[in-house]
């Protein structure tokens, strides 16, 4: 997402070089998280952004990314040490220091506006013959 969208300007994580990612705990809570971390903005992406009508969302393996990946508490700590006001999502925003790999990417699903449940998405590339020829510009 574009800096000039966000509410509040460039957010922590990407201010630290990273990728945001979440990382929401077993028995996660939509309505306990927003309440305990009001200021949070997690309802404009669960499960897609309303203003974009569709949202796809990558899993990762994050055993192959491991040594990049700093969790929600770690990301929270270090928003304390630098005393920033950069804004984050406490405790299920982490990060991903660096661009990710493809390789890394496990799994893709859709969802939007009038689905009734998630699509998982290939990850595998379209062959030359299935990819629609693109005109070339005049």
């Amino acid at each position: 997402m574009p800096d000039s969208e966000r509410y509040g300007g460039t957010p922590f994580v990407r201010a630290e070089g990273g990728v945001s990612l979440f990382d929401f705990p077993k028995g996660f809570d939509l309505q306990e998280y927003e309440a305990e971390f009001f200021t949070s903005s997690i309802g404009e992406f669960l499960p897609f952004k309303r203003q974009w009508g569709r949202s796809v969302w990558l899993r990762i393996n994050t055993d192959v990314v491991a040594e990049n990946i700093k969790s929600g508490r770690e990301i929270r700590a270090l928003w304390k040490l630098e005393e920033s006001t950069k804004r984050f999502m406490a405790e299920i925003e982490s990060a991903h220091l660096g661009d990710i790999p493809v390789a890394a990417i496990s799994d893709a699903f859709e969802i939007g506006a009038g689905d009734d449940c998630w699509s998982r998405r290939s990850l595998r590339p379209r062959s030359p013959e299935t990819r629609k020829k693109q005109p070339r510009p005049t």
